[in-house]
């Protein structure tokens, strides 16, 4: 079998840039507009450093050294001179904290996209499994049956929509701060601890569930409907939740 070469993959470039454009400030190959100025990565890491930093360079000839792709890195003073001169803009230098933070905002935004893509998929299945339901229901109506299915899909709905106006308004009873800043399995761990925490807490009200070994009684439960039924009940500031009405019959039909 031929092995397949494999390629390095060219780099991103924008679509203002024109083929072969060159760095202003040195002349090596631009990858877009940096600071105010079109330049290459190389001058514009020197440049966001240069002030990141408060860094002092010194000229050793007469501040006309020569600048191109390979003397850049002769003379710092004179190479920051040529960025200046050619237009790029030391206010535009975040610093570590709004580097930090401007790329968490991005990070956020892809993720909400993502998130935007996903639920556009899941509400088209959905309209099609609805459409499906609504013939079932008037199958059973017609039949004079009780629409099982039409109980237990306005529970889902209910508790969908409040659990996610929970998590919205951020009251999963945690410090948000240290919540967001953890690592992502660590996030994940914190959150479902915290919500097992919240569903013993609620299988305990019942004598039955308290008498039995908790590794024995979650399982039994079915700890990740519960999870979720627990999950989307508001909280009181002392921790106890507040309560909501909820369709009996329809909890029986999921959780037994």
């Amino acid at each position: 079998m031929e092995k397949k070469t494999k390629y390095p993959k060219a780099p991103y470039l924008p679509s203002y840039l024109t083929s072969g454009q060159k760095c202003v400030v040195c002349g090596d190959a631009a990858t877009g507009l940096h600071y105010r100025a079109i330049t290459c990565e190389g001058c514009k890491g020197f440049f966001r450093r240069a002030f990141q930093r408060a860094m002092h360079f010194e000229c050793k000839g007469h501040k006309k050294c020569p600048i191109g792709e390979d003397t850049r890195n002769g003379c710092q003073q004179c190479r920051l001179d040529k960025c200046l001169a050619q237009g790029m803009d030391p206010q535009l230098v975040l610093n570590e904290s709004q580097r930090v933070a401007k790329k968490s905002l991005i990070e956020r935004n892809r993720m909400r996209k993502q998130l935007e893509r996903v639920q556009a998929r899941v509400r088209k299945a959905m309209r099609v499994k609805e459409a499906a339901a609504v013939a079932a229901d008037g199958a059973a109506a017609a039949e004079g049956r009780e629409s099982v299915g039409l109980r237990v899909r306005s529970f889902v709905k209910k508790c969908a929509r409040d659990f996610c106006e929970q998590v919205d308004n951020k009251t999963l009873g945690m410090d948000t701060a240290q919540f967001g800043a953890a690592p992502a399995e660590d996030q994940f761990v914190k959150l479902w601890s915290h919500l097992l925490a919240r569903m013993v807490a609620f299988g305990n009200s019942f004598a039955q569930f308290a008498a039995l070994d908790p590794a024995v009684a979650l399982p039994q439960l079915g700890w990740l409907p519960a999870i979720l039924f627990v999950g989307l009940q508001p909280q009181k500031a002392d921790g106890n939740n507040m309560q909501r009405s909820y369709d009996g019959k329809a909890v029986r039909i999921i959780f037994v």
